[in-house]
């Protein structure tokens, strides 16, 4: 895994080989993020980037394969679907913040 990661909100479907987008909005992104936390240490910042509604989901992962891991989560609202970006290593935070900064969407 990489320590800065950019992705859409897509799934495929494995039946149907159907892609479809997991949330159309912010508040449906940030709950399923959420649970992944350890909910002692999670923290969400509302922001935005680009122009955009955003939401920062921070902490240590929960229970599971990265358990005990530190993790950023940044979800920005595009349409109905959600662009993910996620930092797995505090090394690179002030990498990841300038990534942040430089995004501008053009419509």
């Amino acid at each position: 895994m990489t320590s800065i990661q950019v992705t859409l909100n897509e799934v495929m479907n494995t039946t149907t080989g159907e892609k479809y987008f997991q949330e159309k909005t912010l508040e449906e992104g940030v709950k399923r993020i959420k649970a992944l936390y350890d909910p002692k240490t999670v923290k969400v910042d509302n922001m935005m980037v680009g122009g955009r509604e955003a939401a920062q989901i921070s902490g240590v992962w929960g229970p599971g394969m990265l358990e005990g891991q530190y993790f950023i989560a940044t979800l920005v609202q595009m349409n109905n679907r959600l662009l993910e970006f996620y930092l797995t290593n505090r090394e690179f935070n002030d990498t990841y913040n300038r990534i942040l900064s430089t995004f501008r969407f053009l419509d």
